[in-house]
């Protein structure tokens, strides 16, 4: 795998003055990732970290084609598309690294004992050549007869009912009729006016059901849960702060163009970041806010509550997922900015008025949508509230 890995490197120097200088780039930052296997420890940040850094020349890709053609656009997006389903592969079923066998052997010695196990059975001998071939060998023995159910009289009647229901209605439109069938039963056979036959009669036990699984436990409450210490460290090219908690000083002034920053489970925290930097990324935070200048690719928030952010600068897109409260406010060399939402509710935008006086004009993202069958297809629209 390294010497792949490093055909790689070696086809993207070959060709830095070509003009796919920035998709070799792209795919030579972010194939690292497959190292992920020789990590024991939390393989699934460095896949992310991985990404991260081809994205930075893959959003170059994106801006230096966005009129030219799509196609380059497409191609991106999906290489984006092999490094999260990676990521979210590794982080699902490896997220402590791979499990290996202590007391496995040699890999080509089990290779070669696998291949001679799934061999091809070998020919049968030949028939002698002297006298006559042999008979052919006796016809397999007819199937044998079906299993017989050990059901009641009646049963066939309502297992035919049960799979047939026009049987069922059938018998219903009957009307009056349906009880032609029924038997009188005598007065010696009524138990209502039997005491002797009410003291002998025996009723089924009731068929055994399963136990209902017992109460589940409790999630602690949250002055319970113990607290992880804060951390804001520098791994590479991604600053990773997280557990910070009632901070509104916290601050990152020396970041660099091709830094990312992760946000996880920070709460009621304040957190300002000086320079252009290339992504930034919040994970299960609640009441954060986030000041920031710029940004070369986007900003996504995932799972979290009552956020803030504020773009002093320039940033391309914003990515919403799975948020409940949330605000951004815009400047005025972000107005162009795309802002992508799913499942998210009460997260609004505020953009500058038209001179410096003005107030923020506060524009809330719609949350119900309209869909309408159309010929073969849906048609949605938004739903507007007039009044």
């Amino acid at each position: 795998m390294q010497s792949y890995m490093n055909s790689v490197n070696e086809h993207r120097e070959a060709h830095r003055t070509g003009p796919l200088q920035s998709h070799l780039s792209m795919v030579s930052e972010a194939v690292p990732a497959l190292a992920w296997v020789t990590l024991d420890t939390k393989p699934a940040d460095f896949v992310t970290e991985m990404a991260n850094a081809g994205q930075f020349y893959g959003n170059r890709v994106m801006k230096e084609y966005k009129e030219k053609d799509k196609k380059h656009i497409e191609w991106v997006r999906s290489w984006y598309t092999i490094c999260k389903t990676l990521e979210d592969y590794v982080r699902k079923y490896h997220i402590s690294g791979i499990s290996w066998n202590r007391d496995g052997g040699d890999a080509p010695k089990i290779m070669a004992t696998l291949k001679k196990s799934n061999a091809v059975a070998p020919a049968p001998a030949p028939a002698p050549t002297g006298g006559a071939p042999p008979p052919p060998p006796p016809p397999p023995p007819p199937p044998g007869p079906p299993p017989i159910l050990d059901l009641p009289k009646d049963s066939g009647s309502s297992s035919a009912g049960g799979g047939d229901m026009g049987a069922v209605f059938a018998q219903l439109n009957q009307g009056t009729g349906v009880t032609a069938g029924l038997r009188k039963v005598d007065k010696s056979q009524m138990t209502h006016k039997n005491p002797s036959l009410r003291a002998s009669s025996v009723v089924a036990g009731d068929t055994q059901r399963p136990k209902s699984p017992g109460p589940q436990a409790k999630p602690k409450p949250a002055h319970m849960k113990q607290k992880k210490p804060p951390k804001m460290e520098l791994d590479g090219n991604k600053w990773i702060i997280e557990n910070y908690e009632n901070d509104q000083t916290l601050s990152l002034p020396n970041v660099e163009l091709n830094h990312s920053i992760s946000l996880y489970h920070c709460k009621n925290t304040t957190l300002q970041i000086k320079g252009k930097f290339n992504a930034i990324f919040m994970n299960e935070c609640e009441k954060t806010n986030v000041v920031i200048d710029s940004l070369v690719s986007s900003i996504d928030v995932i799972k979290s509550k009552k956020f803030a952010f504020q773009i002093v600068g320039k940033v391309p897109a914003i990515t919403v997922d799975g948020c409940d409260g949330g605000t951004l406010y815009v400047s005025k060399e972000s107005v162009g900015i795309e802002i992508y939402t799913s499942k998210t509710t009460a997260f609004n935008v505020y953009v500058p008025g038209e001179t410096e006086e003005d107030d923020f004009v506060e524009c809330p993202i719609p949350e119900q949508i309209k869909s309408s069958i159309k010929g073969k297809g849906l048609v949605s629209e938004i739903v507007e509230h007039a009044g």
